[in-house]
């Protein structure tokens, strides 16, 4: 970032600043915390222009409180302009709660695994009985045009970033 787009990150005298990483917290009635899942408009994993969600975690699995967690996040992403959104996430081979996961992330929500190597038969640290993959994946989105067709300037989109969140 240049100096410039880190003073409009900070925000300007009246202007609330741009907010790069976002926590959303799925809450019960009673005020318990059912889940959470974080959305980052730039991390040093992805390249400059997508968006990033993880950090998932919930109490309550299968209560639609993971999809709703996704699609606030994913639409955070969408309301900053980026077109494309990156995970990753650990795969154990032969291990039927990995699979069901990969199912879930690519084949339900549509992120296209574009790399996976493999970490052998270690899961941060300890043994596991399937091989293990890191995989990366990712996807498209289709996002609202705010703004006039043709060339673009990086400070016109940044502009039509702010005034959107």
């Amino acid at each position: 970032l240049t100096d410039e787009e880190v003073q409009q990150l900070r925000g300007q005298a009246g202007t609330p600043p741009i907010i790069n990483r976002v926590l959303f917290l799925a809450v019960s009635k009673e005020g318990a915390i059912l889940g959470t899942c974080a959305a980052a408009l730039a991390a040093p994993w992805c390249p400059s222009g997508v968006g990033s969600w993880g950090l998932l975690a919930v109490s309550a699995p299968r209560a639609g409180v993971v999809r709703a967690l996704v699609e606030h996040c994913e639409e955070y992403i969408k309301i900053a302009m980026l077109d494309r959104i990156r995970i990753e996430y650990f795969f154990i081979a032969g291990l039927p709660s990995s699979e069901s996961l990969r199912k879930w992330y690519e084949e339900r929500l549509n992120y296209r695994c574009f790399k996976s190597p493999s970490t052998g038969r270690s899961y941060r640290g300890n043994e596991v009985r399937g091989e293990v993959e890191f995989r990366h994946c990712e996807k498209a989105v289709e996002i609202a045009n705010d703004i006039s067709d043709g060339a673009i300037s990086e400070k016109v989109v940044f502009e039509a970033r702010r005034k959107r969140m």
